[in-house]
């Protein structure tokens, strides 16, 4: 089995376990690994040949005897236990862009989806969209995947009108590999469903009001702190304030919002760190995105302020629907904080471009 394929099984074994609730931090060790593997530059075969996989940081024992295990029988006793023992159904959702195992699980348990047929009943009647940290945009999202897919049997088209053709496989005589106007070898690092999340965004582009592009500046580009257990130390350690410093236990990831701005936090790497003033557990998610400006004041407008608290640089602001800051020529950064339990809008931020403002540069993402 290739590298490709061992990271695709170490995600799958991470969102079959997030589906069955196991211990989180046992799951994110495998996204953790499948992305380390991902982005390993080395040939996996050499590395396990020279006995080293076990040196590479994000990769412990119990991974290491997997990854060689696979690479060198195809095979993975635990995997197939685990396949086992998840209703396949829901496995099936899995083919459909923007479901994972906690979405799958949420949907499994409070409105009984074991199969795709259940879950485009419920989403026609609105349920979807009712649930916690789902929305309506989700439920779109959801149908949209539906209905543009393909199963062992039939495959899923719209016409040029979006009716929806369904064609069984069997009814395909000859099936030819047409040219493609996408750069060879462009996707061949992005797994399956990653590719699947992409087709759904081009498709969506200019037909949906959140994946229109308008004129207005609009933060795009922002990272995320990946939910690690150095870096968890960290906040229970010192406070959620560290996220608007450099600190090596921190891995920074990009992402970018939809068009028309909203980030999404559904997708975003969450932490569960106990409170310290109130028993029980805070779920948390942490952003940054980075600016350029002249001297002066700067004054950013969110979209919703709730649940968040916000740094500039390393200094923290009051948090209102309104900040603001009086800043040096130069590169800054804001930090944002999102408490899951208090937020479920999406974040939305933009410079206030008036007369009296420093002028402002956002990312452009390269």
């Amino acid at each position: 089995m290739d590298k490709k394929d061992i990271v695709e099984v170490l995600e799958r074994i991470g969102t079959m376990m997030e589906i069955k609730g196991e211990n989180p931090f046992k799951v994110r060790a495998y996204f953790s690994g499948a992305r380390t593997l991902q982005t390993m530059e080395e040939d996996l075969g050499t590395v396990i040949g020279e006995e080293r996989l076990g040196d590479v940081p994000g990769i412990g024992k119990a991974l290491t005897e997997k990854i060689e295990t696979l690479f060198a029988t195809g095979e993975l006793e635990f995997y197939d236990n685990l396949l086992a023992s998840v209703p396949p159904g829901l496995l099936d959702l899995l083919d459909i862009p923007g479901l994972g195992g906690k979405k799958i699980k949420a949907l499994y348990e409070q409105l009984d989806v074991d199969s795709i047929e259940s879950l485009t009943q419920v989403c026609n009647e609105g349920k979807v969209a009712e649930l916690k940290g789902f929305g309506e945009k989700t439920q779109e999202k959801i149908l949209s995947g539906i209905k543009a897919r393909e199963t062992d049997t039939e495959l899923f088209l719209k016409d040029a009108e979006g009716r929806e053709l369904v064609i069984s496989k069997n009814s395909i005589e000859q099936q030819k590999q047409g040219a493609s106007l996408m750069p060879a070898g462009l996707t061949s690092n992005i797994t399956h469903q990653e590719l699947l999340d992409l087709s759904a965004f081009l498709y969506a582009l200019g037909r949906k009001p959140e994946f229109t592009i308008g004129t207005e500046p609009i933060v795009r580009h922002w990272e995320a702190i990946q939910a690690t257990d150095a870096a968890a130390y960290q906040f229970r350690r010192i406070s959620y304030a560290a996220a608007a410093t450099a600190n090596a236990d921190f891995q920074w990831k990009s992402l970018y919002s939809f068009v028309n701005g909203h980030l999404p936090l559904a997708d975003l790497p969450e932490f569960t760190i106990r409170n310290r003033s109130v028993a029980g557990n805070r779920g948390m998610s942490f952003v940054r995105t980075h600016f350029n400006s002249t001297e002066g004041k700067v004054d950013f407008e969110l979209n919703d302020s709730s649940g968040l608290q916000i740094w500039i640089d390393e200094k923290p602001v009051d948090v209102a629907q309104r900040i603001s800051a009086d800043l040096t020529s130069g590169t800054h950064q804001i930090t944002v904080a999102i408490d899951r339990s208090q937020r479920e809008k999406p974040l939305l931020l933009k410079p206030v471009l008036s007369e009296g403002f420093a002028r402002v540069e956002l990312p452009t993402g390269k």
